[in-house]
């Protein structure tokens, strides 16, 4: 037997890290739904804003709310504002496509996941301080105009 994918909420913002709470991972309820998650399932929860990868237990928030609470010693770990991705796993001789969504900023669903996608999830949003598509990056010069202290066009040489 081996342990696949069942689930995952992909890109979810915490909105709420409780440090007096007893445990687990406060989700909103629909978002559970859509990829049927149980309340008290085992959950991994990975922080793509720092790094840290921590196993807890889900329960529902408000359906609709957007909620995505760590409770517990959790909230040391993953911070408000935080992004994270949430799965669930399962043991099976064969993997099943896992159900997959994408949330936006405020955790309302985009869309489900394909199984079979790959690389980087287009979420439509572009992250803080990213130039609009077709701006050139601060430093890079117009097109055909060489770069301070490099050689000119089609290798000739800097004029002095």
């Amino acid at each position: 037997m081996r342990q696949f994918l069942r689930a995952k909420i992909h890109k979810a913002t915490v909105t709420e890290a409780n440090l007096d709470y007893v445990g687990s991972v406060t989700i909103d309820s629909a978002l559970m739904a859509r990829v049927e998650l149980a309340e008290y399932e085992k959950v991994l929860v990975v922080d793509n804003t720092n790094g840290a990868r921590l196993e807890t237990y889900a329960i529902p928030g408000p359906a609709g709310s957007g909620v995505i609470c760590m409770n517990g010693a959790a909230a040391h770990h993953v911070r408000t504002g935080d992004e994270i991705i949430i799965m669930a796993f399962e043991f099976g001789a064969a993997p099943a496509a896992p159900k997959q969504i994408l949330v936006d900023r405020t955790n309302r669903y985009v869309r489900d996941i394909d199984p079979a996608e790959r690389g980087v999830v287009d979420t439509g949003t572009p992250a803080p301080g990213t130039p609009a598509p077709g701006t050139p990056a601060p430093g890079t010069p117009a097109p055909g105009k060489p770069v301070e202290g490099t050689r000119g066009p089609a290798g000739t040489a800097k004029p002095r």
